[in-house]
Protein backbone atom coordinates (compact mmCIF):
# COMPACT_ATOMS: atom_id res chain seq x y z
CA UNK A 1 0.00 0.00 0.00
CA UNK A 2 1.13 3.52 -1.03
CA UNK A 3 0.54 6.18 1.80
CA UNK A 4 -0.34 10.00 0.29
CA UNK A 5 1.77 12.07 -1.20
CA UNK A 6 3.77 13.96 0.83
CA UNK A 7 3.16 17.16 0.92
CA UNK A 8 6.59 18.28 2.39
CA UNK A 9 7.78 18.09 -1.08
CA UNK A 10 8.19 21.79 -2.27
CA UNK A 11 6.48 23.40 -5.26
CA UNK A 12 8.22 23.91 -8.30
CA UNK A 13 8.94 27.78 -9.42
CA UNK A 14 10.19 29.11 -12.00
CA UNK A 15 12.83 31.83 -11.68
CA UNK A 16 15.61 33.28 -13.59
CA UNK A 17 19.43 32.63 -12.48
CA UNK A 18 22.03 35.74 -12.22
CA UNK A 19 25.91 33.96 -12.73
CA UNK A 20 28.58 35.73 -12.06
CA UNK A 21 30.37 36.34 -15.61
CA UNK A 22 32.91 33.98 -15.83
CA UNK A 23 31.89 31.41 -13.45
CA UNK A 24 32.33 27.99 -14.96
CA UNK A 25 29.37 25.92 -16.08
CA UNK A 26 28.76 22.84 -16.53
CA UNK A 27 25.96 20.73 -18.54
CA UNK A 28 25.40 16.85 -17.99
CA UNK A 29 23.60 15.02 -19.80
CA UNK A 30 23.05 11.46 -18.25
CA UNK A 31 22.73 8.63 -20.82
CA UNK A 32 22.38 4.69 -19.98
CA UNK A 33 26.65 4.41 -20.78
CA UNK A 34 28.08 7.99 -20.60
CA UNK A 35 27.70 11.22 -19.17
CA UNK A 36 28.21 13.65 -21.70
CA UNK A 37 29.68 17.17 -20.22
CA UNK A 38 29.41 20.70 -22.17
CA UNK A 39 31.69 23.02 -19.69
CA UNK A 40 32.17 26.66 -20.04
CA UNK A 41 35.53 26.86 -18.06
CA UNK A 42 35.99 29.85 -16.00
CA UNK A 43 36.48 33.25 -17.83
CA UNK A 44 34.46 31.77 -20.38
CA UNK A 45 36.98 31.71 -23.57
CA UNK A 46 35.80 28.45 -24.46
CA UNK A 47 33.24 25.74 -24.66
CA UNK A 48 34.89 21.96 -24.25
CA UNK A 49 33.28 18.55 -24.38
CA UNK A 50 33.90 15.33 -22.61
CA UNK A 51 32.19 12.40 -22.15
CA UNK A 52 32.72 10.28 -19.34
CA UNK A 53 31.99 6.29 -19.66
CA UNK A 54 29.78 4.93 -17.10
CA UNK A 55 30.72 1.02 -18.35
CA UNK A 56 32.82 -1.11 -16.62
CA UNK A 57 32.05 0.46 -13.05
CA UNK A 58 32.38 -2.83 -10.83
CA UNK A 59 32.14 -1.89 -7.25
CA UNK A 60 31.84 1.78 -5.02
CA UNK A 61 29.57 3.05 -8.27
CA UNK A 62 29.53 6.85 -6.73
CA UNK A 63 33.02 7.08 -6.31
CA UNK A 64 34.10 5.36 -9.20
CA UNK A 65 32.15 8.01 -11.57
CA UNK A 66 33.60 10.83 -9.20
CA UNK A 67 36.82 10.06 -9.91
CA UNK A 68 35.86 9.71 -13.65
CA UNK A 69 34.40 13.29 -13.73
CA UNK A 70 37.62 14.58 -11.78
CA UNK A 71 40.08 12.81 -14.47
CA UNK A 72 38.16 14.68 -17.50
CA UNK A 73 36.94 17.39 -16.10
CA UNK A 74 39.11 19.23 -13.76
CA UNK A 75 37.48 22.72 -13.24
CA UNK A 76 34.60 21.25 -11.51
CA UNK A 77 34.26 23.03 -8.40
CA UNK A 78 32.13 23.84 -5.90
CA UNK A 79 31.98 27.44 -7.41
CA UNK A 80 30.78 25.63 -10.56
CA UNK A 81 27.15 26.26 -12.02
CA UNK A 82 25.83 22.85 -12.91
CA UNK A 83 22.94 22.10 -14.94
CA UNK A 84 21.68 17.99 -15.39
CA UNK A 85 19.36 16.57 -17.65
CA UNK A 86 18.23 13.17 -16.00
CA UNK A 87 15.95 11.89 -13.44
CA UNK A 88 17.97 11.28 -10.49
CA UNK A 89 15.42 9.08 -7.78
CA UNK A 90 12.21 7.56 -9.13
CA UNK A 91 9.19 9.38 -8.59
CA UNK A 92 7.85 7.51 -6.00
CA UNK A 93 10.87 7.19 -3.44
CA UNK A 94 10.95 10.19 -0.60
CA UNK A 95 14.49 12.25 -1.10
CA UNK A 96 14.50 12.99 2.76
CA UNK A 97 15.27 9.45 3.92
CA UNK A 98 16.95 7.73 0.84
CA UNK A 99 19.20 5.14 3.01
CA UNK A 100 19.14 2.34 4.76
CA UNK A 101 15.18 1.97 3.14
CA UNK A 102 13.80 4.85 0.80
CA UNK A 103 10.47 5.62 1.69
CA UNK A 104 7.64 4.97 -1.19
CA UNK A 105 4.92 7.70 -1.72
CA UNK A 106 2.34 8.41 -4.06
CA UNK A 107 3.34 10.29 -7.23
CA UNK A 108 1.63 10.66 -10.67
CA UNK A 109 5.17 12.43 -11.66
CA UNK A 110 7.48 15.21 -11.06
CA UNK A 111 6.45 18.51 -9.60
CA UNK A 112 9.64 19.71 -11.97
CA UNK A 113 8.11 17.93 -15.03
CA UNK A 114 4.66 19.63 -14.79
CA UNK A 115 6.53 23.05 -13.91
CA UNK A 116 8.53 22.07 -16.92
CA UNK A 117 5.43 21.88 -19.05
CA UNK A 118 3.22 24.62 -17.91
CA UNK A 119 6.29 27.41 -18.72
CA UNK A 120 8.01 26.05 -22.01
CA UNK A 121 4.50 24.72 -23.47
CA UNK A 122 3.18 27.98 -24.38
CA UNK A 123 6.33 29.53 -25.91
CA UNK A 124 6.71 26.23 -28.37
CA UNK A 125 3.66 24.42 -28.04
CA UNK A 126 2.88 20.63 -27.47
CA UNK A 127 5.78 19.77 -25.30
CA UNK A 128 7.01 15.84 -25.38
CA UNK A 129 8.55 14.67 -22.15
CA UNK A 130 9.48 10.53 -20.96
CA UNK A 131 7.92 10.76 -17.81
CA UNK A 132 10.58 9.81 -14.51
CA UNK A 133 9.98 5.83 -13.87
CA UNK A 134 8.76 4.55 -10.52
CA UNK A 135 10.88 2.39 -8.74
CA UNK A 136 9.33 -0.61 -9.66
CA UNK A 137 10.51 -0.03 -12.83
CA UNK A 138 14.03 0.68 -12.50
CA UNK A 139 13.83 -2.64 -9.94
CA UNK A 140 12.58 -5.20 -12.91
CA UNK A 141 15.12 -3.04 -15.38
CA UNK A 142 18.17 -4.34 -12.72
CA UNK A 143 16.47 -7.91 -11.97
CA UNK A 144 16.36 -8.78 -15.86
CA UNK A 145 19.03 -10.89 -16.82
CA UNK A 146 19.82 -8.65 -19.71
CA UNK A 147 20.61 -5.78 -17.76
CA UNK A 148 24.10 -4.15 -18.45
CA UNK A 149 26.76 -4.72 -15.04
CA UNK A 150 27.50 -1.36 -15.06
CA UNK A 151 23.72 -0.46 -14.70
CA UNK A 152 22.58 -3.08 -11.60
CA UNK A 153 25.93 -1.47 -10.30
CA UNK A 154 25.00 2.07 -9.95
CA UNK A 155 21.59 1.01 -8.64
CA UNK A 156 22.82 -0.52 -6.01
CA UNK A 157 25.29 2.33 -5.08
CA UNK A 158 21.69 4.70 -5.67
CA UNK A 159 19.51 2.33 -3.82
CA UNK A 160 21.99 0.97 -0.75
CA UNK A 161 21.51 -2.23 -2.50
CA UNK A 162 18.02 -2.08 -3.12
CA UNK A 163 18.27 -4.25 -6.37
CA UNK A 164 16.41 -7.71 -6.89
CA UNK A 165 16.83 -9.03 -3.43
CA UNK A 166 14.98 -5.69 -1.59
CA UNK A 167 13.02 -5.85 -4.47
CA UNK A 168 9.63 -6.98 -2.27
CA UNK A 169 11.06 -5.19 0.85
CA UNK A 170 10.27 -1.71 -1.49
CA UNK A 171 7.02 -2.76 -2.53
Amino acid sequence: MVPPVDDRIPEVTASRFIIDTGRPIVGLDIGEDFLDLAMLEKGWKSLRYARVALTAIESSPIDAIAARLKAIAPPITADTFAIVDSPRWPRDLCLENPSPRPIRIASSGRAIDRAIREIVAPLVGRLSMYPTPELDSFLSAVADPRCKPHLRTISSGLWDGAGPTRYEQLK
